[in-house]
């Protein structure tokens, strides 16, 4: 017998022909509660139900004029109004049902023509002490869920998130074609398209979103044909431009709402928690001898743990001649925050023949605020060397690095009238 903490039971007696063919709906339940308008007017002035609901069904392969047709219990999800959590209980309409006839006898099953249901109770459980399978969410005409390749991941680990939409009818539906998460947070009345929370013993602290925003612009749908499905999958923590950043060892918590406003009903995927864990000194060991493969998830994994042991090889990997390498390996030095790390991006600036990469590296040392950086902006400051880039004012932007770098020595407290929007002939 499944254990859960029953809230309210509730008996009682109503009646109410039930509907075949569609998705249930809360509206429906109004039907069931229609003879007990204080109840009703409880029920739906205390909680906020999900719009669809999930039913048992007689089975389509009966012999009966019956089969297909929706039946109790009928499970929905909802929370306490004036509450932003999402969710969190399920509440259990359960229900007596009786076979009748043309004539409204009582009959069996062959010979049904209706079917009379009868309220018997009201179950409201809070979602987590349930014992049951994965959740699918009740959304109508779709199935939308969000999945993870594993359930723990290592600080630094790029952390790939799949979305699912499928259409479980057996005619096309429309819906509105999402802009995806990593293209800034849409809030709706009561829930994010997405969102990440970190959980501790005493807080329920929402991540912070460190992407980029793009602009609504005009609403387009799209149609996925029956049984067929819409996927796509994000990493939600780019290492070189994260939209969420899991700096913490502990539990995150991952949600997300499809907003479908074609339709004006929003999409609930069921909750996903993932553990995010700090590597110990002898997976550090190992994980250092995956830098000398060049490995990128390797870098995000040693810049997270601020790995110094780790400093030496990745100014082997500074000379690389992977552009995409070397983004990597000064950002991870950036992240080191010590000395030796600002050493080394010193002298690999002192050969980067990028100039957005020496344009990175200015700013980092802008933000270092450590006077340890002075000769290697004083160089950038005399850099022959920068690219024309753009259009328009093409002066001022060939000379962005040292524009930047005289920047830097100021907030350092440095004056220097070299003037940086002047050519300057290469040092011998």
């Amino acid at each position: 017998m499944r254990k859960a903490l029953i809230y309210i039971l509730i008996v009682m007696s109503a009646t109410a022909g039930v509907s075949s063919g569609e998705p249930v709906r809360i509206e429906d339940m109004r039907l069931l509660l229609a003879q007990e308008p204080p109840l009703g007017n409880w029920l739906f002035g205390t909680l906020n139900f999900s719009i669809y609901g999930a039913a048992e069904q007689i089975s389509p392969d009966v012999e009966s004029k019956l089969r297909g047709t929706r039946i109790g219990p009928y499970i929905f999800h909802a929370f306490i109004r004036g509450s932003n959590a999402g969710y969190k209980l399920e509440v259990k309409f359960n229900t007596e049902r009786v076979l009748l006839d043309l004539e409204g006898k009582v009959t069996d099953i062959g010979g049904a023509e209706k079917i009379s249901e009868r309220l018997t109770s009201v179950e409201i459980t809070p979602r987590r002490m349930m014992e049951r399978k994965p959740w699918r969410s009740m959304n109508g005409p779709f199935e939308y869920f969000i999945t993870v390749g594993k359930k723990e991941y290592v600080m630094g680990e790029a952390l790939p998130v799949t979305f699912t939409l499928r259409n479980r009818m057996g005619s096309p539906q429309k819906v509105q074609r999402w802009r995806g998460p990593l293209a800034g947070v849409s809030r709706g009345k009561y829930d994010y398209d997405f969102v990440i929370y970190y959980v501790s013993d005493t807080s329920y602290e929402r991540v912070k979103y460190r992407g980029m925003f793009v602009c609504g612009g005009p609403m387009s749908c799209m149609t996925i044909e029956p049984k067929e499905k819409w996927e796509k999958t994000y990493v939600m923590n780019d290492f070189l431009h994260p939209a969420y950043t899991l700096d913490r060892a502990g539990t995150y918590v991952i949600k997300s709402t499809y907003f479908n406003n074609s339709s004006g009903e929003n999409l609930q995927a069921e909750d996903v928690a993932i553990k995010v864990r700090r590597l110990n000194e002898v997976e550090l060991e190992e994980n250092r001898l995956k830098l000398y493969e060049e490995d990128a998830n390797a870098i995000a994994i040693t810049a997270f743990h601020k790995d110094i042991l780790a400093i030496p090889i990745l100014v082997r990997l500074c000379f690389s001649e992977d552009t995409d390498l070397r983004r990597h390996t000064y950002k991870a030095l950036s992240m080191m925050a010590c000395d030796d790390a600002l050493l080394a991006l010193g002298e690999a600036v002192l050969r980067e023949p990028n100039y957005q990469q020496r344009l990175e590296i200015v700013k980092i040392f802008e933000k270092s605020g450590n006077p340890i950086v002075i000769p290697y902006l004083e160089y950038l400051l005399r850099d022959p060397y920068a690219a024309i880039i753009g259009i328009g004012d093409r002066k001022y932007r060939r000379y962005v690095v040292r524009r930047d770098a005289s920047y830097a020595l100021k907030k350092l407290g440095i004056e220097d009238n070299t003037p940086w929007d002047q050519e300057i002939e290469p040092d011998e």
